[in-house]
């Protein structure tokens, strides 16, 4: 999402938003209500920033469903001490 942020920057500069050097957005109140209702819209609507952005969280979601649980940590380990030998004694009995 970040790469998304430094994509959009000048589109998101021109509503009062900037992308610092740590990552993190930053508003002015000020700016933000003087956009023109179309550069709202083209930095927002569909196909914009936050179009993107959502559009990438959809992905971690379903990669995370998908993986069962990719994404997730457990610091429990249960050890199996089950041993197949499989079909070996079958073919003689």
């Amino acid at each position: 999402m970040v790469n998304t942020a430094k994509v959009y920057s000048n589109a998101l500069k021109r509503a009062g938003i900037t992308v610092g050097s740590d990552n993190k957005l930053s508003f002015d109140k000020d700016k933000l209500t003087d956009i023109k209702a179309y550069e709202f819209k083209s930095t927002f609507g569909r196909g914009g920033f936050a179009s993107k952005v959502t559009q990438k969280a959809e992905q971690i979601k379903r990669l995370q469903g998908s993986s069962g649980g990719l994404f997730s940590y457990s610091n429990t380990v249960t050890p199996s001490y089950t041993y197949n030998i499989g079909a070996m004694f079958s073919t003689y009995a």
